[in-house]
């Protein structure tokens, strides 16, 4: 009886380690849903209540929930907050590494301020249930796209 408690005790504690490790891999996880190698285009210059385009050649990586965090700061230094956009990255597996385009429609307020201005865009991509369940999510600052409000 005395080694089948060891062996119980044994097992159990394999099973502990193993979960921990696996909460440990999936909470390092840092790999983005996707990747950018070229902005294809943007709109150089946009008035106020106009709308700035921009096309982008991406490479999809996986499936996650996504929140964009837009902003704009107009000539004036001024900063203008978008509402967060949620969306779900689907990246079925016939895509997954594969090129692809992401274009963005951006509404310039009418309040902007005319002069040199740049859009960002920050992303927080939720890729398993540990980032989920922890709201532990992948940070990407995208670097800004500059352009000029008339």
């Amino acid at each position: 009886m005395q080694g089948i408690g060891k062996i119980v005790e044994i097992v159990f504690a394999l099973i502990v380690c193993l979960s921990l490790a696996a909460v440990a891999i999936l909470a390092f996880d840092n790999e983005p849903a996707n990747e950018i190698t070229k902005i294809v285009y943007f709109t150089p210059a946009v008035k106020p209540g106009g709308t700035l385009t921009v096309i982008r050649n991406i490479v999809r990586r996986r499936s996650c929930e996504t929140v964009a965090y837009r902003t704009i700061r107009d000539g004036a230094g001024a900063l203008h907050l978008y509402d967060p956009r949620h969306v779900i990255i689907n990246a079925p597996a016939s895509k997954i590494g594969l090129s692809d385009t992401l274009t963005s429609d951006m509404l310039i307020p009418r309040s902007a301020n005319p002069g040199e201005a740049e859009w960002r865009v920050t992303l927080e991509w939720k890729c398993n249930w540990v980032q989920k369940w922890f709201d532990w999510p992948i940070v990407v600052m995208r670097p800004p796209i500059k352009f000029m409000i008339e």
